[in-house]
């Protein structure tokens, strides 16, 4: 039994209409919604026949799975949104996972790349995350964020342009500085972009398609899926011995689907133990009690 009726990733999949719900495309109408977004940010939100296919894509192939992000951002984009404020970033940045990893925080590419913001191992390493056989910080999702946040910091001081600091984060800041290259020294990246990779030249549509999507996807009657937890509602303990998820579960009766989601990082569900190094797990706070008083078992 869940306690406390807590419900996470585990929901019934549901779409709902009505007649005041636009469900019809208009171009002009998405490209002012579009623009009134563009006023509050940073960014550079252009609207074009791309990103029009890629808001296409979401809003009416991809209706279930945009419905499932809907309900996901609702736990995820508030840890985003604290990182990105802390380092003083457009909050707008938080919907590059959805295009990275439609907010899945165990996502991992063909090349390697893990977890919500596609981090490869190298680069990792690069921002200290830990890889070891039993940890993967790349899927926890406030590690992982403060890195994506060290980085596009660092892209946009380079690049002072919103866009090739995005850019960069597919192709790698050589990659945008070789496009400019080429370009014969174009700083913008609406002026370079024929010189990127084919698939870089789309990444930025298909953020800004995600971004307005997010935004607008109940006007076109997609509508989150069912109850979502909140952060506001998980606390955080040190670890300070080896601690096996599955066992745990068992002990203080939480669905274990629950707790793997809320401790990714764990690759093999055990948290180790490790000198010199602090570890932690998430819980929702209804059971803080029953771990603490079962601690020993």
């Amino acid at each position: 039994m869940i306690k406390g009726h807590i419900l996470f990733f585990m929901v019934i999949h549901f779409f709902v209409f009505s007649q005041n719900v636009i469900t019809e495309y208009d171009s002009n109408l998405a490209a002012d919604r579009l623009e009134k977004l563009n006023k509050k940010t940073p960014l550079n939100l252009s609207y074009n026949i791309e990103v029009e296919n890629y808001i296409k894509d979401y809003l009416y192939r991809n209706r279930e799975k945009l419905s499932q992000m809907l309900a996901l951002s609702d736990y995820y984009f508030p840890i985003f949104e604290a990182s990105l404020d802390k380092y003083n970033l457009p909050l707008e940045i938080k919907y590059l996972p959805i295009i990275e990893s439609e907010l899945n925080p165990v996502a991992k590419s063909p090349m390697g790349a893990t977890g919500m913001w596609q981090i490869m191992f190298n680069t990792a390493k690069e921002y200290g995350l830990i890889v070891s056989s039993y940890v993967d910080e790349r899927m926890d999702v406030e590690k992982s964020t403060e890195m994506a946040c060290q980085y596009f910091k660092k892209s946009y001081n380079r690049f002072n342009d919103w866009e090739s600091a995005i850019a960069s984060y597919n192709v790698g800041q050589y990659g945008v500085v070789k496009a400019i290259k080429r370009s014969g020294g174009k700083p913008g990246y609406w002026q370079y972009r024929a010189f990127l990779p084919t698939e870089t030249q789309q990444y930025v549509p298909k953020f800004i398609a995600a971004v307005y999507v997010m935004n607008y996807a109940e006007l076109y009657g997609v509508y989150p899926t069912d109850t979502m937890i909140s952060p506001n509602e998980i606390d955080t303990l040190k670890i300070n011995r080896r601690l096996n998820l599955e066992i745990l579960a068992n002990i203080i009766n939480i669905d274990e689907n629950i707790l793997y989601k809320l401790n990714p990082e764990y690759k093999l569900k055990i948290i180790p133990e490790v000198e010199h190094r602090d570890y932690y797990l998430r819980l929702p706070k209804t059971y803080i009690n029953d771990y603490l008083e079962n601690r020993d078992s």
